[in-house]
């Protein structure tokens, strides 16, 4: 019980921590977590995905977010998202917290070293203070794995497998790579317990995900699937080979600048993450824990997109892997109980310090305020407001108003860079959003419906110079602070 409270008050500090010394909760940060928010209260006020807005995901996230969503519609926006994002950082403090009880089936110092790893590991520590797709996954798989990572001997009952199997099923309803851990457990559940359990798991995987996704198909099934499945697989190929990916996996380059020096840093890390692999396989337990870390960074490696955020996809078989090594560590250093202890502080110390240090920069957040309620007061008096980023309508508190006003809202402006013919150029081409007449025209004519709108993300969204000027043209509402309000003009 020491230890898991020493993680979940590390984990639980790290996360607020990183939050406080940028923006507090209603920073602008990260525009995948806006977009998924609004999502959940377009579905709040009876828009369904795939068939009233773009999804590029299954609707998991959706109904996970949709309760913050319901609450902000009757509070503000801006609360429901800060609740939500309290939530989630409370989520990433009971995801370390599992890390180190199923860590601890390969001993007390395999609990502290799996579970510090979880807890201070900066893009983790960085994801889980904002509602995106890795921390809800992650929270999933490892309820699966606190029910199935078990010694043989241990008995799992049929119900326990059904759960653990629902888990499993639902973290692939909220992001389709959520299938490569489930095949990767059923594999091991065939080999280690025999083709009854991983039936009675894949029944409960199976129920899961239909519950989840069988609704909304219903309704649009040939789109749901064009936008969960043939739009991710389509997906532009970015030019990011698998060393600049490994580089990023590491997190090197969050807390130090490209260099020689921190080439030869990753390398001592990959090198240690070798080490410890072979260390793990020996242990039979673990040797789900690396095939899966290895099925997950394969996928992250072959992906056509890769972006930051996906790197706490590996994080929780990461910890798990390093907690087995650590353990068959331990335990050959237990004869010497004197050198283990000694070792153990040591270990301890340097990780807290190092982790210390390279949270201390980290900050969450857009790096300039954003007042939103103040532009949403002056916005008020619009009817429907409009942004290239969801995040901004949230922390202006006009999300909920414009959906019941009836206004349009496309959730995720730029994923339909992805959809259908807007993804391909002349022949097929795939063109970036600068370059794309045809992405242009549709952004343009969604951001010019309304009777306002602000521009919060220029470069990330890709608007060219042309469509930047016809928004320009309308005039200025408010300019406060680098964010400009535009409202259209009477001859717009």
């Amino acid at each position: 019980m020491a230890v898991v409270a020493v993680v979940a008050v590390v984990a639980f500090t790290a996360r607020v921590g990183v939050v406080l010394r940028g923006e507090g909760f209603h920073a602008l940060a990260g525009y995948d977590q806006g977009v998924y928010y609004a999502a959940a209260d377009a579905f709040v006020h009876g828009r369904l995905p795939y068939v009233g807005f773009l999804l590029l995901h299954p609707p998991g996230i959706v109904l996970l977010l949709s309760p913050f969503a319901a609450l902000g519609s009757v509070t503000s926006d801006s609360t429901g998202m800060a609740v939500a994002r309290f939530s989630v950082i409370l989520l990433g403090t009971l995801n370390a917290v599992l890390v180190t009880v199923i860590a601890r089936r390969f001993g007390l110092v395999a609990a502290l070293v799996g579970g510090l790893f979880y807890a201070t590991w900066i893009p983790e520590v960085v994801l889980e203070t904002q509602t995106k797709l890795e921390p809800f996954g992650n929270t999933l798989l490892l309820l699966g794995l606190l029910v199935l990572l078990r010694p043989r001997a241990a008995p799992v009952s049929a119900g326990a497998q059904v759960l653990a199997g629902a888990a499993l099923g639902a973290g692939a309803g909220v992001k389709i790579w959520g299938v490569v851990p489930l095949l990767v457990v059923l594999g091991w559940v065939v080999l280690d317990r025999g083709w009854r359990p991983a039936v009675t798991v894949a029944a409960g995987a199976a129920g899961a995900l239909t519950g989840i996704c069988l609704p909304f198909f219903l309704r649009a099934p040939d789109t749901m699937i064009r936008m969960v499945v043939t739009d991710q697989l389509d997906r532009p190929v970015m030019h990011l080979g698998a060393l600049a990916r490994l580089y990023d996996l590491s997190s090197v380059a969050v807390w130090m600048p490209y260099s020689q020096l921190s080439v030869f840093v990753t390398a001592v890390l990959g090198l240690g993450a070798i080490g410890a692999l072979v260390l793990a396989w020996q242990d039979r337990l673990a040797r789900m824990v690396v095939v899966l870390l290895l099925a997950q960074t394969g996928l992250l490696l072959e992906a056509p997109s890769y972006f930051p955020a996906y790197a706490g996809f590996v994080v929780p078989a990461a910890a798990l892997m390093l907690a087995a090594a650590s353990g068959r560590i331990a335990a050959s250093l237990a004869e010497h109980p004197m050198v283990l202890r000694v070792a153990a502080m040591a270990a301890l110390s340097a990780a807290v310090a190092a982790a210390g240090l390279a949270l201390v920069p980290i900050r969450v957040g857009s790096g300039r305020p954003f007042l939103g309620a103040q532009l949403g007061a002056i916005a008020g008096q619009q009817r429907c407001v409009l942004s290239d980023t969801p995040i901004v309508l949230i922390e202006m508190n006009v999300l909920s108003r414009d959906l019941r006003n009836g206004c349009p809202l496309h959730p995720d402006v730029t994923g339909y860079t992805y959809e259908g013919e807007l993804a391909l150029g002349p022949q097929d081409q795939v063109l970036a959003r600068r370059n794309n007449p045809a992405w242009q025209k549709q952004a343009l004519s969604y951001l010019t419906s309304g009777n306002a709108v602000l521009l919060a993300r220029r470069r990330g969204t890709g608007l060219d110079h042309a469509s930047m000027q016809t928004i320009k043209r309308w005039p200025v509402l408010a300019r406060i602070d680098g964010y400009t309000l535009f409202a259209r003009g009477p001859t717009s």
